[in-house]
């Protein structure tokens, strides 16, 4: 499904974490190819939010060494404890719905409108 008019596209990676140079050079080798694949349908802004120390580090070389001019973090005000989103995100058939077997329940929905827009969480795009 679609978040907000933004569409989603996984990209499978050869392995199941960074846990090596290797990981890391292929994972920028990768993230360079789908950024320059999406240049092509004009521009790119990067979020280096989420995810590894390490992933967020490889994107932004990544886009830097291909010519994107934009790079985004989000920080919140608020210090806050782990969140359960994968405890919770267990309890669905995620694999189903992304092959399109299913359609992602309303209450999936609601749970990642709400972990994507916390209430409780004063957040701000900052441009790096």
């Amino acid at each position: 499904w679609n978040y907000d008019g933004v569409e989603l596209e996984r990209v499978e990676l050869p392995f199941e974490d960074i846990k090596s140079q290797r990981d890391h050079d292929e994972f920028v080798r990768i993230a360079k190819d789908v950024i320059r694949e999406e240049m092509k349908n004009g521009e790119v802004v990067v979020s280096v939010a989420g995810g590894r120390k390490t992933m967020g580090v490889g994107l932004y070389k990544a886009g830097l060494e291909v010519g994107v001019k934009d790079f985004y973090h989000v920080i919140a005000e608020e210090v806050v404890g782990t969140s359960n989103f994968m405890k919770n995100l267990i309890e669905y058939d995620v694999k189903s719905i992304y092959e399109g077997k299913v359609d992602a329940p309303e209450s999936l929905k609601k749970f990642i409108t709400w972990e994507m827009h916390r209430p409780d969480l004063t957040v701000h795009l900052i441009k790096i």
